[in-house]
């Protein structure tokens, strides 16, 4: 599966799991764009960008939360 990454944790996921993943920019859309394409990914997003995303649009039944870390969520979708 693809993963898409938060641009603000990219450099810290990219150390530490030696895999780039698709940046997503903050403001721009891209998580939303991320999520509307449909495709089986994995997404690392802070929970300022995912509550951004939750107040503008309506919850994605096929998005889940794997694990929250201090606000740091691990989302998949299928």
């Amino acid at each position: 599966k693809t993963i898409y990454v938060d641009k603000f944790l990219r450099p810290g996921f990219m150390y530490y799991s030696g895999t780039a993943g698709i940046e997503m920019l903050p403001r721009t859309g891209a998580f939303a764009d991320a999520i509307r394409n449909g495709e089986e990914k994995y997404i690392l997003v802070r929970g300022l960008e995912l509550r951004r995303l939750r107040k503008a649009q309506p919850a994605s039944d096929n998005l889940h939360t794997i694990a929250e870390i201090s606000d740091i969520y691990l989302l998949e979708q299928k």
